[in-house]
């Protein structure tokens, strides 16, 4: 992670950067790629993928996702990792803003399980 990304270059992996909560550098990188890119071309999106499989079946896929932006400057005191970065869509407020019950509601771990849930229920 030494350069900028190229015009066009793929969208950050979460895999990637997900020791931000371990080390800090890591969200500093993420800043620093940003940089410059202006408000419109920050979107973001934490998303899971929740697979159920039966060796006598196909595998049964579920999603949860939760749209937001990438912040400027970090904002909030609460949660982890990317939290203080990660601006909720329609909010105005950072993960890291919110309470533990609001970032509960907006889960996008506990959608994509609830889609799997329901969609086994249906089989």
């Amino acid at each position: 992670m030494s350069r900028p990304p190229a015009r066009g270059e793929r969208r950050v992996r979460a895999a990637r950067f997900v020791v931000a909560t371990l080390n800090p550098d890591k969200l500093r990188e993420l800043m620093r790629r940003m940089e410059g890119v202006e408000p419109a071309r920050r979107s973001a999106r934490f998303r899971t993928v929740c697979v159920a499989c039966d060796p006598d079946r196909p595998p049964i896929v579920a999603e949860g996702a939760l749209e937001g932006r990438i912040t400027e400057t970090p904002r909030g005191a609460g949660g982890f990792g990317y939290d203080p970065v990660f601006e909720v869509a329609g909010t105005g407020r950072t993960l890291a803003e919110l309470s533990f019950a609001e970032k509960s509601a907006l889960s996008h771990r506990a959608a994509a399980v609830a889609n799997l849930v329901r969609k086994l229920r249906e089989t």
